[in-house]
This record gives C-alpha cells, sequence and structure tokens, in this order.
C-alpha cells in the first residue's frame, strides 16, 4: 500500500485499505522513485493536464466540477503507450485496444520475459560501471558492525 498520508483525508476508509476489493497491504517508501515509478508518472500526468485545462477559467457544474476533465485524464492515462509492457494500460485492463474496436490479446509471458530482459540489461550496465578491487594483507577496511557502527580494521586474512 503507497504512503499517501497527504490524500488519507479525501479518501474513504474502504479506498484505502482495499477490503472490498481483495488488495493486500504492502508497504512502500515515500521517497522510493523505483517502487512509485509509474504512480509518480500517473500524477505527474494529472497534475500537468488539470493545469492545461485553465480550471479558473472555465465554468463548472456545481454537481460534478471536474467529471469531464478526469473522464479524459483517465482515457490519457489507459492510452499511454508503455514502452516496458508494449501495450497501453487500457488494453491489458480491458482486452481491447483504447484507440481501435478491436480486442487484443496479450501475451504475460512475453511481457514478463521482456521485463527480465530489461532487468538483466540495467544490472549489467550498473555492474559494467563498478571497479573491480582486491583487498591485500595490510589495507584499511571500512566496516560495518551489526549495531550498525562504522569502523576501519585492518586486513589481516589472506
Amino acid at each position: 500500500m503507497l504512503n499517501i498520508g497527504h490524500f488519507k483525508p479525501q479518501l474513504p476508509h474502504t479506498c484505502i485499505t482495499g477490503s472490498n476489493y481483495g488488495l493486500k497491504h504492502k508497504s512502500t517508501t515515500e521517497k522510493n522513485p523505483q517502487g512509485n515509478s509509474i504512480l509518480e508518472t500517473i500524477h505527474q500526468v494529472v497534475a500537468n493536464m488539470l493545469r492545461s485545462f485553465d480550471l479558473d477559467n472555465q465554468e463548472l457544474d456545481e454537481h460534478d466540477p471536474f467529471g469531464e476533465y478526469l473522464a479524459l485524464v483517465a482515457w490519457t492515462i489507459l492510452c499511454t503507450y508503455h514502452t516496458m509492457l508494449e501495450a497501453m494500460p487500457g488494453q491489458l485492463v480491458y482486452r481491447r485496444d483504447m484507440i481501435l474496436d478491436i480486442p487484443y490479446t496479450t501475451s504475460w509471458g512475453k511481457i514478463n520475459s521482456r521485463k527480465q530482459e530489461l532487468i538483466a540489461k540495467s544490472n549489467e550496465r550498473e555492474n559494467n560501471k563498478r571497479f573491480n578491487f582486491s583487498h591485500v594483507v595490510g589495507d584499511k577496511v571500512f566496516s560495518l558492525t551489526d549495531n550498525h557502527w562504522a569502523s576501519f580494521w585492518k586486513n589481516t586474512k589472506k
């Protein structure tokens, strides 16, 4: 579950806990860009689109002031092509193309293989930036102990 403290007062309790939807609680950190990347991208799209509608100068319906605007934002998010998935979220959810009126078949095995391939490439790229270093006897080595106190110790093992 996301740490959405700034939204909690506006959301009903069942939406946050997911008790009606069979969701399981899984915490993320607030400042984890990888874990929240898709969500943060969606937040950015929503904010940018709402700003582009110039709502201050629009006459809003008093019963549903944001309905038409949020419908456009939702459609935009569902129709945005996801390069890693090689599909639009709407295609994956509704099994239909969001632009053309045709069915869409999802190959979850292909999506999973592509995701693993991209993860392996990313790991290899990151690991290639590292340099190999072998400690020799007499080197001072930085160490973290169980109680998280850092200390230097002299390497006496071969």
